[in-house]
């Protein structure tokens, strides 16, 4: 049950959520995180079609689209233009699998150097622990493997990773060749029956000291810095109280622009960005003051639609073409 059945009852919002004034929202989030441990077991995944103007339930199933990389459009009514166009764009495929792949499972491994924080994004942990693991969890951590009930070309994840602690400043890049590398095994069912291993290892250097800065720059993509930013923020406004996501942005907007920023002191208007960083500060602004984090004035993310909607609403927005 996800409200009571009286229409004298006032209509929830996100505040009496948040307040834990919705008496009957915890045990609902209980049962269907129940159905979505089912589901994940099973292989199987959610998708969530609704169409009213409240009251649907998605803040108490999303847990459940999430955890099995499902997806949800919810609009004012089945006529709507967004609803039907959003409908139509999903099962739109040449084939009948409708391009999606089962039962997948996303393994990493990694140098020693570096360790595994965790992932953002439509997986569920098996719980892999080892020496992988950092200490600091983001997302689905303490963990080297995760379940993908379902996939495509373009489910997309967000992994964090932590420097392992050294002795020594200097000790980095004292590993053999100067190199680390990361492996990523996604093991999958096709439509056809068949099971599939795809093996994906790179290699970088690291680099230390002053002269690092540029080569950091040129290997900086600021469209996915933009992306893995909104999916951090998200993360942090639901699983952090009192979280300040404004502030956030903009200490990370700043250390970044005093790092790789050239300025001299006390001249602003000396200050410049390489161009590969130059719309990045862009890229946060929009964020910042978008309806994404500024949910006190507009709705609360967990009563729309789960965090991999809106970063693909937010790559949508932020893309320079």
């Amino acid at each position: 049950q996800i409200i009571s059945k009286p229409l004298s009852d006032p209509i929830r919002s996100h505040k009496d959520l948040d307040k834990g004034s919705a008496p009957l929202y915890n045990k609902a989030v209980k049962f269907y995180e129940e159905i979505g441990n089912q589901l994940v077991h099973q292989g199987h995944v959610l998708d969530l079609f609704a169409c009213a103007l409240d009251q649907v339930g998605v803040a108490e199933m999303k847990v459940a689209v999430e955890r099995t990389g499902g997806i949800v459009v919810l609009a004012e009514s089945f006529g709507h233009s967004v609803f039907k166009d959003s409908l139509r764009h999903i099962f739109q495929s040449s084939d009948s699998d409708l391009g999606l792949s089962f039962n997948g499972i996303f393994e990493i491994n990694c140098s020693k150097d570096v360790k595994i924080q965790g992932i953002i994004g439509p997986c569920t942990s098996l719980e892999k622990k080892g020496p992988l693991s950092s200490d600091t969890v983001i997302g689905q951590g303490n963990t080297s493997a995760w379940k993908m009930c379902g996939l495509d070309r373009k489910t997309s994840l967000c992994i964090v990773f932590d420097m392992a602690k050294k002795d020594a400043p200097d000790a980095i890049g004292q590993s053999q060749n100067n190199l680390f590398y990361f492996q990523f095994l996604t093991y999958y069912q096709h439509h056809d029956g068949q099971m599939r291993l795809r093996s994906t290892t790179i290699s970088r250097r690291w680099v230390a000291g002053s002269g690092s800065v540029q080569e950091l720059i040129t290997g900086f993509d600021q469209e996915a810095a933009a992306a893995v930013m909104a999916r951090l923020v998200s993360f942090k406004m639901e699983a952090e109280v009192d979280f300040d996501p404004v502030r956030w942005l903009d200490r990370a907007l700043i250390s970044l622009c005093s790092k790789f920023g050239d300025y001299q002191k006390e001249a602003p208007s000396s200050f410049s960005l390489s161009p590969r960083l130059s719309i990045f500060p862009q890229f946060i602004f929009n964020l910042r003051r978008s309806q994404f984090i500024q949910v006190k004035h507009f709705f609360c993310p967990n009563s729309v639609s789960h965090a991999d909607q809106q970063i693909k609403r937010i790559e949508f927005l932020f893309a320079p073409n």
